[in-house]
């Protein structure tokens, strides 16, 4: 019998701010429009609870386009947790002060 690795039951994510769409690309494919992203975000939403994954939805901010993606890795066990922010700078300011809002 094979068994999974890992089992995610919940997740982190953020409502999109009406900014996303100055977000950065890695390609210029066009500017993406709220109304396009704010959709695609709730059928992940809806997908994930679909799943039986417990969604926490964290409010939007509008000063930093990109913090839809929540994407710090983190353990959590009975006896407590840890995370590793692989990012620096500018882009990580998104994510200061809002740890506690998903606890």
């Amino acid at each position: 019998m094979t068994r999974p690795a890992y089992q995610f039951n919940s997740i982190i994510v953020r409502s999109p701010s009406r900014s996303v769409v100055n977000g950065l690309r890695a390609e210029d494919r066009g500017s993406p429009t709220y109304e396009g992203v704010k959709a695609e975000h709730d059928a992940y939403v809806e997908a994930m609870r679909d799943a039986g994954v417990k969604v926490t939805l964290l409010p939007a901010l509008e000063t930093f386009p990109d913090s839809i993606f929540v994407e710090d890795p983190a353990l959590v066990f009975t006896e407590g947790g840890g995370s590793a922010s692989a990012g620096s700078g500018h882009a990580r300011q998104g994510s200061r002060g809002n740890r506690a809002d998903a606890a």
